[in-house]
């Protein structure tokens, strides 16, 4: 399955543009403040919420040399 990045980038700048476009420079800021604020404590959370994985999980990736 291919990530379509670039389509994801345009769909999510052109939201953001309709969204924001008629609101003062301040209001802007202030929304991206609180959606940034908003994003920290989600990370804070996610962060400190135990993995479902073990930690004692060991990945070695498994390189072959056919030289």
């Amino acid at each position: 399955m291919a990530i379509k990045a670039v389509e994801m980038v345009r769909k999510i700048r052109d939201e953001n543009y309709e969204r924001n476009h008629n609101l003062p420079r301040e209001e802007q800021l202030r929304l991206i403040h609180e959606e940034a604020a908003l994003f920290l404590t989600k990370l804070e959370q996610k962060r400190n919420k135990p993995s479902k994985q073990s930690n004692n999980v060991s990945i070695t990736p498994s390189v072959s040399s056919t030289r």
